[in-house]
C-alpha cells in the first residue's frame, strides 16, 4: 500500500468523524497503521465500541477462540500460535468482528492481498485470511521462539493501536500450552487496569506468577488449570469475583474460608476433611467470613469409606441445619447476622455451599402453607360430613317417635 496524503482531512472535523465511521473496521486499522494523523483523529473521536481478546495457543489447530462471554466455534489458520480478537458487539452482526492471526512458515498458499505498508513502521506483513473479518500476519517462520521477539512486539504495538482508536470496554486473556511465553512478564497486564476473563490452562507457573494472578490483577472471572511451585503452607488471598480452579493443590480450605469471591468452584488434588467442611459451614453462619458468597463448589478424587464421612458432616450439623424434604444430602441453615439461608450439599467427592434467592424461602413457606391450607379444608369437609350426619340422625330419631 502506498503511503499518500489523506484526502479526508480536507473535511471539518464532524463530517470526517462520520466518514470514518462508516468504514470497515479492517480499513479503519489500515488506515490508522499507515497515518500518523489519522490515528491521532481515531484516538480523539473513537468511533466504536469495542471487546478485545488474546489467546496464546501452540496447538496450532485448537478451533476455539473466547472472546469476553462470547465463544466462537470455526478453523483458525495452520499453524496460528497467538491471535488477538475484536469484537464490536453493538454493530451489525456481518461486520461485528475481527480476528488477526499470528502464524509461522509462510501466510497462505494463494497470492496475499496486502494491507499494511511492510516497508513502513509495521515491519511483518499482513494479509487477509476471510474477507473483512480474518488476517494472517507471518510472525515466524519456523515454531521456535524467535529471540528477537518481533513477532511479540508487533501485537503489544497492534494492541495499544486498538485502544487507542476503539472504546475497549472489555479486556480477556486466553492462554493455553505455548512453551515460550513469558506469561509474568507480558505486555498484555501492562494495557488495561481490570480484565474481564482470563483462562490459563496447561501450564506451569512459578509461585510468584501463582500469587500475581490471584492476588493482585483485577479480574471478573480467573479459569485457572496449572501446575505451580506455590506452597500450600502459604495463605493465599482469592479475590476474583468468579473464581475457577482446577487440579489445585495449592489452595486450602482455610484460603476458601477467608475469600472474598462471590462464586468460587476448586476441584483440589487431595482429598477434603468432613471437620474442615463443617467448620465452613459453622463461619459461614456466625457472620464472621465470606459475607459477600453467593456459591462454593469444591471437588477433590473419591476415595475408599467416603460414605462414611458424608454421615459424619451430617451428624455434626444437627441442630444447625434444617432438613430438606426428600433430600438426603442436602440441609439448609441460616446466617445469624442477617438471616440469610444458605443449602448446603455434601455427597463423598463433592461440597456445595449456594445463597438462596430472596425468593426461594417464600416459596417454600407458600408451599407449606398450601398444605396447611389443604388440611384445613379437609378438616371443615370432615366437619361438614360429622353435621350432615348427625342431622340425618336427628331426622331419624324425630320420623321414629311421630310413627310411635
Amino acid at each position: 500500500m502506498d503511503v499518500k496524503p489523506f484526502p479526508l482531512f480536507k473535511l471539518p472535523d464532524v463530517p470526517r468523524s462520520h466518514v470514518l465511521k462508516q468504514l470497515e473496521i479492517h480499513e479503519l486499522v489500515t488506515l490508522s497503521m499507515n497515518f500518523r494523523k489519522v490515528r491521532q483523529f481515531a484516538t480523539a473521536f473513537k468511533s466504536h465500541q469495542a471487546e478485545l481478546t488474546w489467546e496464546f495457543d501452540d496447538f496450532y489447530r485448537v478451533p476455539r477462540m473466547t472472546a469476553g462471554s462470547y465463544i466462537y466455534m470455526y478453523t483458525r489458520p495452520s499453524y496460528t500460535y497467538m491471535s488477538v480478537f475484536l469484537l464490536f458487539p453493538k454493530m451489525k452482526r456481518k461486520k461485528r468482528n475481527v480476528r488477526y492471526h499470528f502464524r509461522c512458515g509462510r501466510l497462505g498458499s494463494t497470492e496475499p492481498i496486502e494491507v499494511v505498508n511492510v516497508d513502513g513502521e509495521w515491519s511483518l506483513p499482513i494479509e487477509e485470511y476471510h474477507k473483512n473479518s480474518d488476517y494472517t500476519i507471518l510472525g515466524r517462520k519456523d515454531p521456535k521462539a524467535d529471540p528477537r521477539r518481533v513477532d511479540m512486539k508487533f501485537l503489544e504495538k497492534l494492541s495499544l493501536l486498538f485502544k487507542d482508536i476503539f472504546r475497549v470496554c472489555k479486556y480477556s486473556v486466553q492462554v493455553n500450552q505455548m512453551k515460550d511465553f513469558n506469561l509474568a512478564g507480558s505486555f498484555i497486564w501492562k494495557i488495561p487496569n481490570e480484565f474481564e476473563n482470563i483462562t490459563i490452562r496447561d501450564l506451569n507457573i512459578s509461585y510468584k506468577t501463582t500469587r500475581f494472578l490471584l492476588e493482585e490483577l483485577k479480574v471478573r472471572r480467573l479459569e485457572l488449570d496449572v501446575g505451580t511451585t506455590c506452597s500450600r503452607k502459604k495463605p493465599l488471598t482469592l479475590k476474583s469475583p468468579e473464581l475457577n480452579i482446577s487440579n489445585c493443590n495449592y489452595a486450602t480450605i482455610e484460603d476458601v474460608m477467608n475469600c472474598s469471591s462471590e462464586n468460587l468452584s476448586i476441584e483440589f488434588k487431595s482429598v477434603v476433611n468432613s471437620d474442615q467442611l463443617v467448620e465452613l459451614v459453622n463461619v459461614w453462619i456466625n457472620g464472621t467470613k465470606l459475607s459477600g458468597m453467593k456459591a462454593i463448589y469444591l471437588q477433590w478424587p473419591e476415595r475408599k469409606n467416603q460414605s462414611n464421612a458424608t454421615n459424619e458432616f451430617f451428624e455434626k450439623m444437627e441442630g444447625v441445619g434444617e432438613k430438606i424434604p426428600n433430600e438426603t444430602n442436602k440441609i439448609t441453615v441460616k446466617r445469624t447476622t442477617d438471616g440469610e439461608v444458605a443449602t448446603v450439599e455434601f455427597e463423598r467427592d463433592y461440597f456445595a455451599m449456594t445463597l438462596q434467592k430472596a425468593g426461594d424461602e417464600d416459596d417454600e413457606d407458600d408451599e407449606e402453607d398450601d398444605e396447611d391450607d389443604e388440611d384445613d379444608e379437609d378438616d371443615e369437609d370432615d366437619e361438614d360430613n360429622e353435621d350432615d350426619e348427625d342431622e340425618e340422625d336427628d331426622e331419624s330419631d324425630e320420623d321414629e317417635a311421630d310413627e310411635d
